[in-house]
């Protein structure tokens, strides 16, 4: 027998709600109990978010974070899923030597951030981003995207000269694996101490690119983009990282405009949709209201 549930009761107030709800939250803290304690650091997926959001994170007593909600944080979950599911899709294609979840080399500025794959296409390395989306078409990639998969790429790039370099050869000479048997580089490393991503970048060809790939959470039908490497455009998310790096070292918090009904700061009018940035009463509060 089915019983009926009442829709208030749907909504907040079953146990088995109750429980879900709380193992979420659970699953949550067990990640960041992972982390050890470290601080916070930037993160290539900052890009193009409010900088005034990411600064207060930098200082959790001074700005504490009230806890997200159960609902948001599954929000987080389904978008990791999503990502384990398709990368197990490319791995499968053995061809294109496809490595996900692949921590990306830094430089002085220190952002941090996990690439979520690595491959060979057309003798290109490529850049892959995965991204779950609200929406039943995708017709363009969004900006924060771009630039994220951007500064991966410029990291690659970085990296494959340095290694090229190494080995004796030009940041785009083509370099083919038999070129580098019983071959000791400068730094005194041969072909079999590199790791997969480091041999994907040294032989691939051309200019590294990148790829979003979304997939609509409503059709689960995906859409692809290719980022091809543009230098003003690398340019513009290396500054949008220095300007933060300055707030952050300066304690000085950044200046935004954006409107307080409106996303960033909240968005959505439904009980299911709605939401708020978590430090809205930080900048939007009655003492505050005016400092944004």
């Amino acid at each position: 027998m089915v019983m009926r549930v009442d829709i208030d009761e749907f909504w907040g107030e079953t146990k088995l709600k109750k429980i879900i709800d709380k193992q979420t939250i659970a699953v949550q803290k067990e990640k960041e109990e992972k982390r050890n304690g470290k601080e916070r650091s930037l993160y290539a997926s900052d890009y193009g978010q409010c900088q005034r959001k990411v600064f207060y994170q930098f200082f959790p007593e001074k700005y504490p974070v009230p806890e997200l909600n159960a609902r948001v944080l599954r929000i987080f979950h389904n978008g990791d899923a999503v990502h384990e599911r398709l990368g197990e899709y490319l791995r499968r294609e053995k061809e294109i030597g496809f490595r996900d979840e692949i921590d990306i080399p830094r430089d002085e500025l220190e952002v941090h951030g996990r690439c979520d794959g690595l491959c060979t296409v057309d003798g290109r390395a490529t850049v892959v981003e995965f991204k779950s989306i609200n929406r039943d078409v995708v017709s363009e990639p969004k900006e924060e995207h771009i630039g994220q998969t951007t500064w991966y790429m410029s990291m690659w790039r970085d990296l494959r000269k340095n290694l090229r370099e190494d080995f004796g050869f030009g940041e785009f000479d083509e370099v083919e694996e038999d070129d580098l048997e019983g071959v000791e580089s400068a730094s005194g490393r041969f072909i079999e101490d590199l790791d997969d991503s480091e041999k994907i970048l040294l032989f691939s060809k051309g200019e590294i690119v990148g790829e979003i790939i979304y997939e609509s959470k409503s059709t689960n039908e995906t859409f692809h983009f290719s980022v091809d490497w543009d230098d003003d455009r690398a340019k513009k998310v290396r500054l949008w990282f220095e300007q933060l790096d300055w707030h952050v070292k300066n304690e000085d918090v950044p200046k935004v405009k954006y409107e307080k009904g409106r996303f960033p700061c909240s968005w959505g009018r439904s009980r299911v949709k709605a939401g708020r940035c978590p430090f809205y009463d930080v900048c939007w509060g009655k003492k505050q209201s005016d400092s944004t």
